[in-house]
């Protein structure tokens, strides 16, 4: 891999307002816009699958009345029609960036956890239940917190996080919205997001430079699972 791309495109709420973009999901689906010229399959069905879209997305509001879309890919994005060009900035960077020792993150994601789901009979189901998770600390119960999830998943994706400056922890609300469904019956969405800032040290550079290209946690068709990354100082 020759390197990544991270591009961001500012865009004025009532630009986005005139494009019809409402929801996270009505986001990363114009996100795909920025990736027409490449031969990249783009269905409902690629999106459910684990690692599949090509790219990733986060979207946060700017002062100003203005929304900031970030997106990361292996493949070049161009600037989409809803994006003023003076709005729009595409830089490739080398795999040197996803190869120092420490960074500061921040990460938008939908925690969590696996339940188990019992028929009628009293069987239990091949498939649980995914529910999101509130609670910051485990409970006495042994289920585990936001702050435990974290951990978990920097376990996973080969990085452990600091204990300076701290794991900062808050929800990030977001209005229940209806996914538009081609030849099924529309879905409202009430998507949980929690926002998670802090500082990490690089463990495993190869399960940590797949998370960053393919993110983390589920919600991705969601613009979640971006982990946003800044070099700390002399960490090479």
């Amino acid at each position: 891999m020759s390197g990544a791309y991270y591009a961001e495109a500012i865009v004025p709420f009532d630009v986005a307002h005139t494009a019809e973009l409402f929801s996270p999901y009505d986001w990363h689906q114009a996100a795909w816009k920025a990736f027409a010229h490449h031969d990249l399959k783009h269905s409902e069905e690629r999106e459910k699958t684990a690692n599949s879209c090509p790219f990733l997305t986060r979207l946060d509001p700017l002062p100003g009345a203005k929304h900031r879309l970030l997106l990361v890919s292996e493949y070049e994005p161009k600037r989409p029609e809803f994006c003023p060009e003076a709005n729009w900035r595409c830089r490739q960077v080398s795999t040197s960036y996803l190869s120092h020792q420490s960074y500061d993150f921040s990460l938008i994601a939908n925690p969590t956890r696996k339940e188990l789901v019992y028929s009628s009979s009293g069987e239990r189901k091949k498939n649980g239940r995914r529910v999101p998770i509130f609670d910051l600390e485990d409970s006495a119960e042994g289920k585990r917190g936001l702050r435990s999830w974290m951990h978990d998943q920097a376990a996973r994706c080969g990085f452990d996080i600091l204990e300076k400056p701290g794991l900062a922890i808050s929800p990030q609300p977001c209005k229940p919205f209806v996914k538009q469904r081609k030849g099924q019956s529309n879905r409202t969405v009430h998507l949980h997001r929690v926002r998670f800032d802090g500082a990490l040290s690089v463990r495993d550079p190869e399960a940590f430079r797949f998370a960053a290209l393919n993110g983390i946690g589920p919600g991705k068709s969601f613009g979640l699972g971006l982990l946003v990354l800044i070099p700390q100082t002399n960490s090479k």
